[in-house]
């Protein structure tokens, strides 16, 4: 409330009988998000706090993400009604409760992406991104699909961060390209002539500073 007082004050001003306001850079800061230009973060996991966030984004005509997210996928219907996506914290992980699927946390994305909620996968600590490409793996391998496990790690956070046309570009040329497969089908052994066994993800083409696990194969060999 306060920064859109502090909004409407300040785009009234030169206006007869309207004096200028000082600049807050609290209040400055907070003006894209109010004014729908950019989404919130709004870190939450718990089914309650989901759902306080979901309340409060309506209430307050915010256009939110949710991060983290562990129970998000048991209010996937919702997320997807109000159009919120999510940014799921580690996919590689152990449930939450006892009487939880050993597979809770690796389905997630999967049922997510099915009910139409947009998905991005998240490491949760930057040291360890370069698992990025294991954890939409596995999501992929517990029914994710192929090019939306792509997505997640690619073209969904990029209109999020302000990147939204050069993450499409990225994909699009990884898509077209006969040496970045990223994830390919654990049916389709053509490549190696071997049936399906163990997971390994294989480095292709030169490496390079601009190389990244978007390059990379996932293919199963004996």
């Amino acid at each position: 409330a306060e920064a859109r007082a502090y909004g409407r004050a300040k785009g009234a001003e030169g206006k007869a009988g309207i004096p200028r306001h000082d600049a807050d850079p609290r209040l400055e800061a907070l003006l894209p998000a109010v004014e729908g230009k950019i989404p919130v973060l709004v870190v939450a996991n718990t089914i309650s706090q989901i759902r306080a966030a979901l309340a409060w984004a309506k209430e307050e005509g915010l256009k939110i993400l949710i991060g983290g997210g562990t129970d998000a996928w048991r209010l996937a219907s919702d997320l997807a009604s109000a159009g919120v996506p999510v940014i799921l914290d580690p996919v590689l992980g152990l449930p939450t409760r006892a009487d939880e699927p050993y597979d809770a946390p690796f389905t997630g994305a999967a049922t997510l992406a099915k009910a139409g909620v947009r998905v991005a996968i998240n490491e949760g600590d930057a040291q360890f991104v370069r698992n990025l490409a294991h954890h939409a793996a596995t999501a992929m391998a517990f029914g994710l699909p192929r090019q939306k496990a792509l997505e997640s790690i690619t073209l969904e956070p990029a209109p999020e961060g302000g990147n939204g046309a050069r993450g499409r570009a990225t994909t699009e040329r990884s898509g077209r390209s006969s040496r970045s497969q990223c994830f390919r089908s654990n049916r389709d052994t053509r490549s190696t002539g071997r049936p399906r066994s163990t997971p390994r993800f294989t480095r292709t083409g030169a490496p390079s500073r601009a190389s990244s696990w978007a390059d990379a194969s996932f293919e199963w060999v004996s």
